[in-house]
Formats: structure tokens, sequence, C-alpha cells
């Protein structure tokens, strides 16, 4: 299922927050994140206990990716 939104992450082990824009689905994101799938995104390798803090439906990707640069 798609998932276009951006949304925001919540880590209670870093006390931090990530922002990010999805195009596929969210909890599979999610999941990638927590397994520090991504290589260039090392902001979020520091932890795995990240969760969904709030999610904004976009109409497209690029919606998505300007809602998360703002």
């Amino acid at each position: 299922m798609k998932d276009i939104c951006c949304y925001i992450l919540w880590s209670k082990k870093l006390n931090k927050f990530y922002i990010g824009a999805c195009q596929d689905s969210l909890q599979e994101r999610i999941k990638k994140h927590n397994m520090g799938f991504y290589d260039g995104i090392n902001f979020t390798k520091k932890a795995n206990d990240w969760s969904i803090y709030l999610r904004i439906d976009a109409m497209d990707y690029s919606h998505a990716v300007r809602i998360e640069k703002r």
C-alpha cells in the first residue's frame, strides 16, 4: 500500500525527533529505519526504537517533500 506522506518519528532512547517523506508503506519505512537500513541517514541509526509521532498525508511525493523541508 502506498503512503504518500510526511512523517515525524520519535525515539525515546535519544529523546529526539526525525522528519522524513515517504511514498511507499510507512510501516515498512519505520521498520527499515529501526534496522539501520538507510545508509545515508546516520541519524536514525543511533536508535532502534523509532515510532510514529505525526503523519501528514500529501497529494504527491513532491508535496510531502515540501512539507518535510518547512
